[in-house]
């Protein structure tokens, strides 16, 4: 069973692109870290799994990602979300 997936995800700044293109599922009982350079965007992808974006207003996130096959960009209860997702920076 997928838990969550990501379909098409650009997130940007302004005018800087920080991910572009991302596409992946992560499944049931699967362990799943990210790790890369500085500046690759691991904490912007981390940001718009958790919602986070609303706090700051140049990021701009495209594209779908979905827990539990529900799209996050139409959960009301982010606080909800953000404790069933778990997130370590």
């Amino acid at each position: 069973m997928v838990k969550l997936s990501v379909r098409d995800l650009a997130i940007r700044y302004g005018a800087t692109t920080a991910l572009e293109g991302v596409n992946f599922d992560i499944h049931e009982n699967e362990i799943f870290g990210i790790i890369g350079p500085a500046n690759a965007g691991k904490t912007s992808f981390l940001k718009a799994v958790n919602r986070m974006d609303m706090f700051n207003s140049e990021m701009k996130v495209d594209g779908s990602i979905t827990f539990n096959g529900i799209d996050i960009s139409k959960v009301r209860n982010v606080y909800g979300l953000r404790r069933r997702i778990g997130v370590v920076f």
